[in-house]
């Protein structure tokens, strides 16, 4: 049951008084939120805490994952559907690039401006062709859905974060009297 009190406490000014709200996040687990100046100010916050809860767009920070910790559960997961080469790809993609840079960030705290900032330091830090980072991009991206797909955070916000323009490589192929020259060796 969601409610707004009014609190009272003694410390070295005196007695001193405030409000606070009480709800049941998503999990049915009761907290309590205080510091409220007012009892309007308190109402507001429980009317916001309560609609983000109702939209699936409550999340206790306190508990926010890690990128790091959060990485590890989707290799984890994810390990019995890819293909050895893949996995060791993005392991390695984890491990040497991604992870020393945003780790130890809460999955809240990564946006596009985070991407953004990825892509700077890797473009002058490393020599990483484009197609590579744009890689690493798409598998931060897709962590993080996972993280919305299991209900860790609303909304991933690296979804408008645009991908390096990628060199074109021009190809060369050899000409039928090249192949026919080629064949004509191999012959003797």
């Amino acid at each position: 049951m969601a409610k707004v009190f009014k609190r009272k406490w003694k410390n070295s000014k005196g007695e001193q008084t405030g409000w606070a709200i009480t709800y049941s996040d998503t999990f049915g687990k009761r907290k309590i939120e205080s510091g409220f100046d007012t009892k309007v100010e308190a109402e507001k916050a429980l009317a916001k805490k309560l609609q983000e809860i109702e939209n699936g767009a409550y999340v206790d920070v306190k508990k926010t994952l890690t990128f790091k910790e959060l990485a590890q559960k989707y290799i984890k997961y994810h390990e019995v559907y890819l293909k050895e080469s893949t996995y060791d790809t993005y392991t390695g993609f984890l491990n040497v690039h991604i992870l020393p840079v945003i780790g130890e960030m809460k999955i809240i705290e990564i946006t596009k401006s985070t991407i953004n900032e990825y892509i700077r330091l890797k473009q002058e830090n490393t020599n990483l062709s484009n197609c590579t980072i744009n890689k690493h991009i798409v598998l931060i991206k897709s962590i993080l859905n996972h993280a919305v797909e299991n209900g860790w955070i609303a909304k991933n916000l690296t979804l408008g974060a645009k991908k390096l323009k990628e060199e074109r490589i021009e190809r060369q192929f050899l000409t039928q009297k090249e192949v026919l020259s080629l064949i004509h060796i191999w012959r003797c």
